[in-house]
């Protein structure tokens, strides 16, 4: 007798079973790898966003060039808010900060509006430290104020004024106002040489001239002193009227070629540029010692007050947290009232 065999259809409760536990740790691990993603990416918006933060808050502080000091603390201005930054109790160290009471910003890094409020997502610390260098056994600030540190050298100074009106630039004497030069701007790069010489042995003369040769300005500086005094030449430039006079305007970058034929002399030449930070002006010198102090301060009474130069820093980080989301540095000079 034949015998019929059946064939079995379909799944066992074992292989349900375990084909079931197999999609379990499938969806997991992609489950998983899912949450990872979303939280990585979620982890580089925020940090996106912070650095966007913090770069703003660099770029305003990066715009001032004069800020004020209060009962021994430096005041910030940001967004509409006054920060105040003050030195550490009981530490050598010397810097400002506003550690002590931390920017509040909220969830999308906005400064809040009620800072006494526990309702915020992160802070912002800034930290202005001067720029100290040695020399000898004294730290000085490397500030080339000539009211400080080189009060017995003999200093010949002058100050230029550069504007802009319509689409013509000029260039005069701060003195006379009334002697406007027009300077030759067709190139895309406004130049202007400067040429700093000696003439009757000792007796120093400013000639200014622009890319095509023509001479704006002429006059005699002073007498250097060859006994072995130290001679400083300090040229303040001023571009506080060099600037846009309507939306659409484009303020063309500026150079600025200085020849001091000045080897044999115990001298040496400072430019200083009173401008904005947002400004471009290069500076080359073609003969002789000289340097270039960038974003000074403007005339105040009749002083110039160069300032310091500072280290900026600027650090984000999520509230309760010790890690940091963007820390950002800039280098200035700041003049403190």
């Amino acid at each position: 007798m034949k015998r019929n065999s059946k064939k079995h259809e379909g799944f066992t409760l074992v292989e349900i079973i375990i084909s079931l536990a197999l999609i379990a740790i499938i969806s997991a691990g992609v489950y998983n790898g899912y949450v990872l993603l979303i939280r990585h990416t979620k982890e580089g918006e925020v940090k996106q966003s912070a650095a966007l933060a913090g770069k703003r808050a660099i770029e305003g502080i990066k715009s001032i060039s004069t800020i004020t000091k209060v009962d021994g603390n430096i005041i910030l201005r940001q967004d509409n808010k006054d920060i105040e930054l003050s030195k550490p109790v009981n530490l050598s160290e010397d810097y400002y900060s506003n550690q002590s009471d931390l920017l509040k910003l909220d969830k999308d890094f906005n400064i809040c509006n009620d800072q006494s409020n526990n309702d915020y997502s992160y802070t912002q610390e800034i930290i202005l430290k001067p720029i100290k260098e040695e020399s000898g056994t004294k730290d000085i600030s490397i500030d080339k104020n000539n009211k400080s540190n080189n009060s017995s050298n003999n200093i010949l100074q002058d100050n230029l004024h550069l504007s802009k009106i319509g689409n013509e630039v000029y260039i005069r004497d701060t003195n006379n106002s009334n002697d406007n030069k027009k300077v030759e701007n067709n190139a895309d790069v406004i130049r202007i040489y400067i040429y700093i010489e000696t003439k009757n042995s000792n007796e120093k003369f400013l000639r200014v001239k622009d890319s095509q040769g023509n001479n704006l300005l002429e006059k005699e500086l002073g007498s250097i002193i060859t006994d072995g005094t130290e001679n400083e030449i300090n040229l303040y430039i001023n571009f506080k009227d060099y600037k846009k006079e309507r939306a659409g305007d484009i303020l063309k970058n500026v150079e600025i070629n200085v020849t001091n034929k000045n080897e044999e002399e115990k001298c040496e030449t400072n430019i200083y540029l009173q401008k904005s930070s947002d400004l471009n002006v290069k500076v080359n010198f073609d003969e002789g010692q000289g340097y270039t102090y960038d974003n000074q301060a403007e005339d105040n009474g009749g002083n110039y007050e160069i300032g310091t130069l500072y280290d900026t820093k600027v650090e984000i980080k999520k509230k309760g947290s010790t890690d940091s989301l963007f820390t950002g540095y800039s280098t200035q000079n700041i003049n403190v009232n």
